[in-house]
Order: structure tokens, then C-alpha cells, then sequence
């Protein structure tokens, strides 16, 4: 399952005599989602650190540096567990 269709069967939690039903799941309790949207980080550039979607610049004696962290989407991982793709 990726993320987009995840979120879609979150947004149309039912509830039922028997339970709550998400997509093909039955939970017995009411369910609670939390999302991280804390931004993912290019770590150890030659610029330091860069959150996802942003870009910095330093020098180096004469070189001057520009570093941009890329979105790439997300990777699943595992059953409902993904981790975001980013490059430089």
C-alpha cells in the first residue's frame, strides 16, 4: 500500500456495531493516526546538513559550494511503513 492510497483509506474511516473499519481492516477501538511532517534531511554535505526542498551555499578556500536536498517521493519499507526518498 503507498502513502497517497494509506492517507485516502485513513480519510474514510467508518464505524460499525462491530469495530471501525479502515480500507480492509477492522479495529475494535477507535483508531489514532499521527503523521510526522517533520522535514527529512540531506545530512553531511559539504554545506552541513539540508533540510528536504531547500538549498545552501559555503566556501571552501576558492570553491564555492551550492548544496540543493531533493525530494524523491517515498520508499515502503515494510507493511504500512515508508521512509522518504531524497538526494542532492
Amino acid at each position: 500500500m503507498d502513502i497517497i492510497k494509506f492517507i485516502a483509506d485513513m480519510s474514510t474511516i467508518r464505524s460499525a456495531e462491530s469495530g471501525y473499519t479502515i480500507g480492509s481492516c477492522t479495529c475494535s477501538q477507535q483508531p489514532t493516526v499521527t503523521i510526522d511532517q517533520t522535514k527529512p534531511v540531506c545530512k553531511g554535505s559539504v554545506c552541513g546538513d539540508v533540510a528536504c526542498g531547500e538549498s545552501t551555499s559555503c566556501t571552501e578556500g576558492d570553491t564555492t559550494y551550492t548544496v540543493s536536498c531533493n525530494w524523491g517521493g517515498w520508499k515502503n519499507i515494510g507493511e504500512n511503513k515508508f521512509q522518504p526518498v531524497i538526494g542532492q
